[in-house]
């Protein structure tokens, strides 16, 4: 969690985003996830990144199926 938590803040600074949404089979995690990440992704982010939220993505470890499913439909 602090690696991704430091890589997070890295990536807020660049990009400024409103959400970090975390997918794939680690979002099985749900809350304990993303408390853990919250603790350590403030310990790293500037004060203008961190009302950036983190969720979890709805479709949890779906999430990468339905996006590469989108693709394909999209594209053929």
């Amino acid at each position: 969690m602090d690696y991704l938590g430091y890589a997070l803040s890295i990536v807020a600074l660049t990009t400024n985003p409103k959400v970090f949404v975390i997918g794939g089979a680690v979002a099985n995690a749900g809350s304990f996830l993303t408390d853990m990440l919250k603790r350590y992704y403030k310990k790293y982010s500037f004060h203008s990144t961190l009302e950036t939220k983190l969720v979890v993505a709805e479709l949890g470890g779906d999430a990468g199926m339905y996006g590469a499913a989108y693709l394909i439909k999209t594209y053929e």
